[in-house]
């Protein structure tokens, strides 16, 4: 009997334990990015965040090629003051690169004179699938054309943009996604 409740009372706390462990990074972090943080470029960001984090990018100039893998929320700390791009021909932009990349934020940038698009959803293949992304509040300038959304994407909400100087299209759509909204947008 005492043998029974032994070892019924180790594997309590071996289960506990257990759940302890599992649930020790549950809560989401705030990741700042900026010249003065520890994060010094989106990037870095990225590579470190969990499903869940956002990532809130101080102003300045960044020029990099971001995708996104994780899901998290990416927003400019000031509204249009984190600029992506900087007019050179250095590949600037930010993808959400592919499935399980569900719940995507991406909010408040500036994208500036390049040839490619500011912000791209989806890899075009129909089994990488992104969805329930938003994309609000970007103003993106001179580029070839504002968002491209791939093939098999679905739920997004694109929203509050200002697309100006697209020698393309203001948004793309490259096939059909269901539950895509459109609203106040600027081109």
């Amino acid at each position: 009997m005492k043998r029974v409740l032994l070892y019924r009372s180790l594997l309590i706390q071996l289960l506990l334990l257990a759940l302890l462990f599992k649930f020790r990074d549950v809560e989401a972090q705030i990741l700042y990015v900026g010249p003065d943080e520890t994060y010094t470029n989106i990037k870095w960001a990225l590579g470190q965040a969990k499903d869940g984090d956002t990532i809130i990018v101080r102003d300045g100039t960044y020029v990099e090629d971001i995708k996104i893998r994780v899901s998290v929320v990416l927003m400019a700390e000031n509204l249009h003051g984190a600029v992506i791009g900087d007019g050179s021909a250095t590949l600037a932009m930010i993808s959400i690169a592919q499935a399980p990349t569900d719940g995507v934020v991406i909010d408040g940038f500036k994208f500036v004179d390049y040839d490619r698009p500011g912000i791209i959803v989806g890899d075009g293949n129909p089994a990488n699938g992104v969805k329930n992304c938003v994309i609000r509040n970007n103003y993106i300038e001179n580029r070839r054309l504002g968002i491209r959304v791939a093939a098999n994407s679905t739920n997004l909400e694109i929203s509050g943009n200002t697309i100006t100087g697209s020698n393309q299209h203001g948004i793309q759509h490259q096939g059909v996604g269901d539950n895509q909204q459109h609203r106040r947008h600027r081109h």
